[in-house]
């Protein structure tokens, strides 16, 4: 038998959600008082650039991504700097990842820092690139099933 929903049993649940809502805040504060090193770090690997976006996770601090559009992956002054910037601070480099679509091609550097907060720069190639450029390497088929509802 289904429980029949009244306001009382509705301002409960608001209630443990609130509960549940609190502890995830106070458990979020604590990650950004502990990354406040790690934003000072993600600014100063930013430079003039700036910081595109940051959150702050429970679990792993502080998250900071830059991103910048760049013509050549190699000799783009500001991209360089920032990496550089990142290794001479001692950010752990842990992934390089391309990402490459038909409107857009991607290149991320991840870094871990200090705190263990994560720092992400993301370099889009401008579709005149010199030294990288987006080419095509196939064709992706994808089968999806079909379904339709069948009534008797």
């Amino acid at each position: 038998m289904a429980k029949k929903i009244t306001v009382a049993s509705l301002r409960k649940d608001l209630r443990e959600d609130l509960r549940g809502a609190r502890v995830a805040f106070a458990s979020k504060m604590d990650a950004l008082e502990k990354g406040e090193r790690d934003i000072a770090l993600a600014n100063f690997v930013a430079g003039t650039h700036g910081v595109a976006y940051a959150f702050v996770s429970s679990y792993s601090g502080v998250n900071a991504t830059i991103r910048l559009s760049v013509s050549s992956m190699k000799k783009d002054r500001r991209l360089r700097n920032m990496l550089t910037r990142a290794i001479d601070k001692d950010l752990m480099p842990v992934e390089t990842e391309d990402y490459v679509t038909e409107w857009r091609a991607e290149r991320s550097f991840a870094f871990i820092m200090p705190d263990g907060g994560r720092l992400t720069i993301e370099a889009r190639l401008k579709e005149d690139g010199e030294t990288c450029r987006k080419v095509q390497v196939g064709v992706e088929t994808v089968e999806r099933p079909k379904y339709a509802l069948e009534c008797n």
